[in-house]
C-alpha cells in the first residue's frame, strides 16, 4: 500500500508528480493498442479479399458441376450408352443487368450583342444511378432486369459404349439440343 499511498501524495509544490508518470503511460498504452487494433484489422481486410473472389468463382464452378450433374443422369439414362462422366467448359461467367435511371437534360442559350452578332451555347447533362427497391426489413436492393447464365463452350463426353457410332451420334445430338451447342464443340469417347 505504500506504493498507493505515494502514489497520490502531493510534491512539494503541490502536485502529484506519480500521477502524471501514471496518465502518461497509459496514454501510450491506449496509442500503441490503438494502432495494433488497426494492423490487425488492416490485415483482416487484406484476408477478406480473396475470400470474396473465391465465393464468386465458387458460384461460377457450383453452376458448372450442377450442370454436368443433371446432364450426366440424363445422358446415362439413355438405352446402350451405360456409365457417363462429362466436363463442360464455360466461356463466361454470369452477367446480371440492373435497372438504370438515366435522366438527361438540354438548355440552349442564345445571346445577341448590340453590334448584331449572335451565339448558340448548348449545355447538356445526363446522369445514371441504380434502381433500388426497399425490402420488408428495411434494406434496399437493385432491380435486376436480366440474368445471362454463364455460356457453355465445349462439352467432352466419356460414355463406356462411346466407341459405338450410334451411341455418339445420339450423344453428340443430345448434348447440341440440351446445351444449344454446335455439333463440332461436342466430343464423345469411350470411358476406359
Amino acid at each position: 500500500m505504500k506504493w498507493f499511498d505515494r502514489l497520490f501524495k502531493k510534491g512539494e509544490d503541490g502536485t502529484r508528480v506519480e500521477l502524471w508518470y501514471v496518465v502518461i503511460i497509459l496514454a501510450l498504452g491506449v496509442i500503441i493498442f490503438t494502432f495494433a487494433n488497426k494492423n490487425i484489422t488492416e490485415s483482416e481486410v487484406d484476408n477478406i479479399q480473396p475470400s470474396i473472389d473465391t465465393v464468386n468463382t465458387s458460384k461460377t464452378i457450383s453452376y458448372e458441376e450442377r450442370l454436368e450433374s443433371r446432364l450426366e443422369d440424363t445422358i446415362s439414362n439413355i438405352h446402350g450408352v451405360g456409365k457417363v462422366d462429362i466436363l463442360l467448359t464455360i466461356e463466361s461467367s454470369k452477367e446480371i443487368v440492373l435497372n438504370k435511371d438515366v435522366p438527361s437534360g438540354e438548355s440552349i442559350m442564345e445571346e445577341k450583342d448590340s453590334s448584331g452578332g449572335s451565339r448558340n451555347s448548348t449545355d447538356k447533362t445526363q446522369s445514371e444511378e441504380t434502381v433500388l427497391t426497399n425490402n420488408p426489413d428495411g434494406s434496399s436492393e437493385p432491380i435486376v432486369l436480366k440474368e445471362t447464365m454463364p455460356i457453355v463452350q465445349g462439352v467432352l463426353i466419356l460414355a463406356e459404349n462411346g466407341d459405338d457410332p450410334i451411341v455418339k451420334e445420339t450423344l453428340t445430338n443430345a448434348a447440341v439440343i440440351l446445351l444449344d451447342i454446335p455439333a463440332h464443340k461436342v466430343q464423345v469417347v469411350k470411358m476406359k
